[in-house]
C-alpha cells in the first residue's frame, strides 16, 4: 500500500511518502517545504491554509502520487472533550453522544462537526470526540477541494497520538510533548487512554525572536543559527561554561521558562485527576532537535524526559529528521493499527472521498485480482481432470483388490457392479458389517457370565476334608448350588456348621441324613 502523509504545520509542510511491506513501512522520500522560503510566491493577503494547500497540491502533482493520501485537520481549529457513557451498547452510546455534547460546548452541536471514537470500558463506553465549528470545517473541505487534494482520511493529531500509544502498548502515566514553531502541544495518557491535551504558545518561533532582538541579526539568520548552535543546559551545567555560553543558556531557558510552568501546571491537573503522577515525558518535534533540550527538561520538571522512539524512521532518514518527521511517520504507521485515527470526511464529506482513491490505482488492483481469479480457476480445473482423475484410477484399483478378497464372501456378479452401482456394494458391506458385530456382541455378552468365581469362594470357605466329596455344583448369574456326601455324618454335620458361619451370602444348607448328603445355595 502505497502512502504519503502530510503534517502541514505553522513552519513548513512536511511529506512521508512510503509504502507497507508486511508490517513495516518503507520509506521512498520524506520531503521538508519551509513556508518562508516560499511565501514570495503568493499575494500578501494569501492565509496560511491557501500556502499549505497550494504547496501540497504541487507536490502531488510533480510525485504523480497513486495511493492513500492522509492530511491533518488544524488542532488550532478543534475542541476535545472526553465522555464517558453509561451504556453496554455501542449503538446506544454512539446515539448520545450529540446529546452529551450539547451540555459540554459553547454552541449547539448542529453548528458543529465532529468525528469521535468509542472504547470499550467496564459499565460502558469511553468516548474521544473531536469538534469543529461546522462553518469553519466546510470552508477548509472547500479549500482542499480546490486544489484537488482531497485526501483518504482527513484525521487530527489527537486521535492519531492515541491510535499510536494504542498500537504501541504503551503503559503507565505519560506525557507526549510535541514541540513545534508556533505551539507546543501537550497529550497526558493513563493507562494507554488519552485524558488530556492542551496547548502552549511557547515554542521555536520564541527562539527565533529572542535570539535576533538579542543580538541584532534578521530573523532567517536567527532561525539558522538556532537550527544549527543552540542549546539549552541545566543550572548545574551553566555553572561549568564560559560566561558567553552561560549568558545564552540563561536566555534560552528564560524564554522557555512560561513552557515549563504551563507543564507543570498540566502535571499537577493530571495528578489530581488520576490520583497518580506522570511517570515520563517523551518528546518530539522539530524543535527538540536542540542540543541537551532532554538533560534541560529532565532537570525542570524532575521526571525522565526522552525523544519519542522511532527506530525504523531513525533508521531511514537520520535522527534528526527523524524528531522533526515524527508525526508524519506517526499518521503513517496508525493505518495498520487496530483502531485506526478518526476520519472527518464522514456524513456531508464521506460521499466525495472517493476522490482520494485514484482511478488509475483502482484499475489496477482490479485488473490482478481478476488475473489472480483465471489463474485460480485454471489451476483448479487441472487439478480436478489431471490430477483427481489419476488418483481415482489408482483408488478404483487398490477397491477391487480389496473387494476380491475371500474373507468377504462376495459374489462375482456383486463385484462386477462397483463401476456402475458402488451403493449397492456398500449396503452389502454394511450387512455383513452388521452380522459380524452382533455376532461378537453374542460372544461378549457370553464372556460375562462368570463360573469360576462363585465355586472359588465355596472353596475358600469349605476345609479340606478327604471323607466328604463335592458331587454336584450349578451357579448361574444370580446363585450358586452345591451337594456335598459323605460317608460320616458327623462330618456332614461339621461341614454344615461351618459354612453356616462362613460370609457367603444368603447361605442356606440342608442335611439329608437319610441319603447322607448336605446340600448348600448362596448368592453370588
Amino acid at each position: 500500500m502505497n502512502i504519503i502523509t502530510i503534517d502541514a504545520g505553522q513552519y513548513s509542510v512536511k511529506f512521508l511518502h512510503g509504502k507497507f511491506e508486511q508490517k513495516k513501512l518503507n520509506i521512498f522520500d520524506h520531503h521538508e517545504v519551509v513556508i518562508a522560503d516560499v511565501l514570495s510566491q503568493f499575494p500578501e493577503d494569501a492565509t496560511l491554509e491557501e500556502i499549505q494547500h497550494t504547496i501540497v497540491e504541487q507536490y502531488l502533482k510533480q510525485s504523480h502520487f497513486d495511493g492513500r493520501l492522509v492530511m491533518q485537520f488544524p488542532s488550532t481549529a478543534l475542541t476535545t472533550r472526553f465522555l464517558d457513557i453509561p451504556v453496554t451498547s455501542k449503538k446506544k452510546a454512539d446515539l448520545m453522544v450529540p446529546f452529551q455534547l450539547d451540555e459540554n460546548l459553547p454552541y449547539p452541536t448542529s453548528k458543529a462537526h465532529f468525528a469521535k471514537t468509542l472504547i470499550k470500558r467496564e459499565g460502558g463506553f469511553k468516548a474521544n470526540v473531536y469538534v469543529s465549528e461546522a462553518e469553519y470545517f466546510d470552508s477548509f473541505y472547500n479549500g482542499l477541494k480546490n486544489h484537488h487534494i482531497i485526501p483518504t482520511l482527513l484525521t487530527c493529531e489527537h486521535s492519531a497520538i492515541q491510535s499510536y500509544i494504542d498500537q504501541k502498548k504503551i503503559e503507565g502515566n505519560f506525557c507526549i510533548l510535541d514541540i513545534g514553531h508556533k505551539t507546543s502541544k501537550a497529550y497526558f495518557f493513563s493507562n494507554q487512554d488519552l485524558n488530556s491535551s492542551h496547548v502552549s504558545f511557547t515554542a521555536g518561533a520564541n527562539l527565533d525572536e529572542v535570539i535576533s532582538m538579542t543580538y541584532q541579526i534578521p530573523l532567517d539568520e536567527a532561525v539558522l543559527y538556532k537550527h544549527e548552535n543552540c542549546f539549552l543546559l541545566t543550572e548545574d551545567q551553566i555553572a561549568q561554561v564560559e560566561s558567553d555560553q552561560a549568558e545564552f543558556a540563561k536566555l534560552m531557558r528564560t524564554t522557555f521558562m512560561p513552557l515549563i510552568h504551563d507543564i507543570n501546571r498540566w502535571m499537577l491537573g493530571h495528578r489530581l485527576a488520576t490520583s497518580m503522577p506522570i511517570e515520563k515525558v517523551f518528546i518530539t518535534g522539530g524543535t527538540t532537535n536542540i542540543t541537551n533540550i532532554e538533560n534541560f527538561l529532565m532537570s525542570e520538571l524532575g521526571v525522565p524526559v526522552e525523544h519519542l522512539p522511532h527506530r525504523n524512521l531513525m533508521k531511514q532518514v537520520g535522527e534528526k529528521d527523524s524528531h522533526s518527521f515524527s508525526l508524519s511517520y506517526i499518521f503513517a504507521l496508525t493505518q495498520k493499527a487496530k483502531f485506526t485515527p478518526v476520519n472527518f470526511l464522514i456524513k456531508n464529506y464521506a460521499s466525495n472521498t472517493s476522490a482520494g482513491i485514484p482511478l488509475t490505482a483502482s484499475t489496477f488492483v482490479l485488473t490482478r485480482t481478476w488475473t489472480f481469479c483465471l489463474i485460480l480457476a485454471l489451476l483448479l480445473i487441472g487439478e480436478k481432470h489431471i490430477l483427481l482423475n489419476a488418483k481415482e484410477m489408482v483408488l478404483d484399483k487398490t477397491i477391487l483388490t480389496e473387494l476380491k478378497d475371500d474373507s468377504l464372501e462376495l459374489k462375482k456378479s456383486t463385484i462386477n457392479q462397483y463401476r456402475k452401482a458402488p451403493e449397492r456394494i456398500l449396503n452389502e458391506l454394511k450387512r455383513k458389517e452388521k452380522d459380524i458385530a452382533n455376532e461378537v456382541k453374542s460372544i461378549t455378552a457370553a464372556s460375562l457370565v462368570d463360573g469360576m468365581t462363585p465355586l472359588t469362594k465355596l472353596a475358600a470357605s469349605v476345609p479340606k476334608n478327604d471323607k466328604i466329596s463335592l458331587i454336584q455344583f450349578n451357579s448361574d448369574s444370580y446363585a450358586a448350588k452345591a451337594v456335598f456326601k459323605s460317608e460320616e455324618i458327623r462330618e456332614l454335620e461339621g461341614l454344615k456348621k461351618t459354612l453356616d458361619g462362613s460370609e457367603l451370602l444368603n447361605i442356606k444348607t440342608e442335611l439329608k441324613r437319610e441319603t447322607m448328603l448336605l446340600e448348600v445355595s448362596y448368592d453370588k
